[in-house]
């Protein structure tokens, strides 16, 4: 059975670290058979230990042969005594001293022995302890650690590249370019550029290609080496480091994804609350969304008629308002009967859907295969909701089946909801729209005919004073200029507030245009100067009229009497502006004044009686009357309009 943590090593002949520190043991000192040769005395020495003790043995047989009571003891002392005094002076000197010599010189060499081998053994032990914690430290690194020589051949791979490729150490070992062949075919040139440059700088260079394994599964591997070399400055190779980041690739790419989303989704914001032109903005969010999720086709469909209610949309038909991809321009316009196909579903029931196949699914309208040659499997259909209900869906669309998923739909309910307050906007803006037109030409027949009206009866009266024949034609005749000139004021008034569309008017401007109106039908030799001082003032169109009237009225009495005895007068009005009183009007000519009866309000005529009638009924304001210098009435009123 095969060791899954054992790594592959090209050099199996290397001796190991213990088989090294043996040899060096060998040649530092005497070997076995030296040793043993040491120990056997010398053959000299044998021969004279021998036939010392056979000359003991005989002395000692005659002398218990002459003693016999005293053979025990006597045997003993010669054993222990005499015998040594006898034979030591010629064992020294034969033997003794040489052998015990050689023998110290021998025990002083096995003691040296034996302490370099246990040394030696001590040294092996800790290269062995050594190699064990390298190698389990290379073995069970969770990279794909590997060291290749100079020639491409593979020194080591460590077990973890089986987990990461699906082929072992041994068969990277075997075959050198199996790393080269297992890589991406898209990243090959990235490959043999990265080689080259790390075998010619020198330098550590990262890299991150794809691998395809052994299971045909494509991975992602970050990549890091730098060259190896010996104390002396040889080069070794290439180390090696590869690190399974397919999940931090997935991750990266999923982070790229939600980041064109969100950008998608502002931009999109953006163009849709910019401009009420929602055509061309709703084509390009529609091609974007298209080009991001990469689906064949989008669309918008809208319930007829526009601001439906909720109950309404679920019985009103859908019409395709603008699509992107392939025959856009088919199904552009294209209508749907209620709850017809899966965007009448979703009008009807408010709900967005995901189909995985739509296919299969028999609420799937195939005339929409029929009409544009598409088979199309996968669809997402989400609702436009406003406030009053569903105004539409937006729908995804693409031929393959199990296209969309829940990431899909999060990034469109937002999008649609924009979409839906854009279009819900637009409508409006048609509408009022529509609606200001229709304004715009009811007010033009309106002041079409009251001008036609004023004209007319301007001209009646006009043809009334030249025809009309009556005893006291100058009082006649001054009647009826009066009447035509409070006309021609309010005709003036109605000019000006239809240029303006019937907005508020500044009111310097409109009393300078009706009092020069009023001044029209003086004799060739009478002149009236007229100082309008300009004021900020703004009044409505009824106060427009009112004092369109009671403007005439004053330039009238001015014209009458202060041109009665000389050829020329002056006109001054001044407008005040204050939060106390309102407006403030000073109407002041330099003529004679007005009468006491008039100043006293115990006398009157038909243009002051209209003019007090008007201020403090038509202005609901008072009016003062007083002299200095010529004739001034005060008109105070109301200002309805604030700048």
């Amino acid at each position: 059975m095969r060791d899954e943590t054992r790594p592959t090593w090209a050099t199996d002949s290397v001796a190991s670290p213990t088989a090294a520190a043996g040899e060096q043991l060998a040649t530092d000192s005497t070997g076995p058979d030296e040793l043993a040769e040491m120990r056997q005395p010398p053959a000299r020495l044998v021969t004279i230990i021998a036939l010392s003790v056979f000359i003991s043995e005989a002395l000692v047989m005659l002398l218990l042969a002459f003693l016999p009571p005293f053979s025990t003891l006597f045997e003993a002392l010669l054993d222990s005594t005499l015998l040594v005094a006898l034979l030591s002076p010629t064992l020294y000197y034969f033997g003794f001293r040489p052998l015990v010599q050689r023998i110290t010189e021998h025990k002083q060499a096995e003691e040296g022995q034996r302490k370099a081998l246990t040394n030696a053994l001590q040294a092996t032990h800790a290269l062995r302890a050594n190699e064990e914690r390298f190698r389990t430290v290379a073995n069970f690194t969770y990279d794909w650690e590997y060291w290749v020589d100079p020639a491409g051949n593979h020194i080591y791979v460590s077990p973890s590249c089986e987990r990461i490729t699906g082929y072992r150490a041994d068969e990277f070992a075997q075959n050198p370019n199996l790393l080269k062949s297992i890589v991406h075919p898209d990243d090959q040139s990235k490959i043999i550029v990265h080689n080259h440059a790390a075998t010619e700088t020198g330098e550590i260079l990262p890299i991150d290609f794809r691998i395809v394994t052994r299971s045909g599964e494509e991975r992602w591997i970050g990549h890091i080496c730098q060259p190896v070399h010996s104390e002396d400055g040889r080069y070794l190779g290439q180390r090696g480091s590869n690190r399974n980041i397919t999940e931090h690739k997935r991750v990266e790419e999923a982070l790229r994804q939600r980041n064109r989303e969100l950008a998608l989704l502002n931009r999109a914001g953006q163009e849709l609350v910019s401009t009420l032109d929602l055509d061309q903005v709703l084509v390009n969010i529609l091609e974007e969304v298209r080009g991001l999720l990469d689906v064949t086709a989008s669309s918008i469909w809208l319930v007829e008629p526009p601001f439906p209610s909720q109950g309404e949309s679920q019985g009103k038909g859908l019409v395709c308002w603008q699509a992107a991809g392939p025959k856009n321009e088919l199904v552009r316009g294209w209508q749907l009967a209620p709850g017809q196909g899966f965007a009448g579903h979703v009008a009807h029931s408010g709900q967005s859907l995901i189909v995985p196949d739509a296919q299969a699914d028999e609420r799937y309208f195939k005339g929409m295969d029929q009409q544009t040659g598409l088979k199309l499997r996968s669809i997402l259909t989400i609702p436009l909701l406003v406030k009053d209900g569903v105004i539409g869906v937006l729908q995804m669309a693409d031929t393959k089946a199990d296209r969309f998923s829940a990431t899909d739909l999060a990034l469109l309910e937002p999008l649609g909801a924009s979409a839906a307050i854009a279009i819900e906007n637009a409508q409006l803006y048609e509408q009022m729209r529509q609606d200001a037109e229709t304004k715009s030409v009811l007010l033009r027949e309106v002041n079409h005919r009251v001008k036609n009206n004023l004209t007319g009866i301007m001209g009646l009266l006009y043809t009334a004073r030249n025809r009309v024949m009556v005893e006291d034609q100058a009082t006649y005749r001054s009647t009826m200029d009066d009447l035509i000139n409070r006309v021609r004021g309010l005709s003036t008034a109605h000019d000006l507030l239809s240029a303006s569309g019937w907005a508020p008017l500044r009111l310097s401007d409109l009393a300078a245009r009706v009092i020069n109106v009023s001044l029209e039908a003086l004799p060739h030799d009478k002149h009236v100067s007229v100082n309008v001082l300009s004021s900020s003032a703004r009044v409505t169109p009824d106060q427009a009229y009112n004092l369109a009237l009671v403007l005439g009225e004053l330039t009238t009495n001015t014209a009458k009497h202060t041109l009665a005895e000389r050829d020329t007068a002056q006109i001054t009005f001044q407008i005040t502006l204050n939060d106390r009183d309102g407006i403030v009007c000073e109407f002041r000519d330099d003529g004679p004044g007005y009468p006491k009866d008039i100043l006293r309000l115990e006398h009157s005529n038909v243009g002051f009686d209209l003019i007090q009638n008007i201020v403090r009924k038509g202005l609901r304001g008072e009016l003062t009357l007083y002299n200095d210098h010529g004739a001034v009435a005060v008109i105070r009123f109301e200002a309805q309009v604030r700048d």
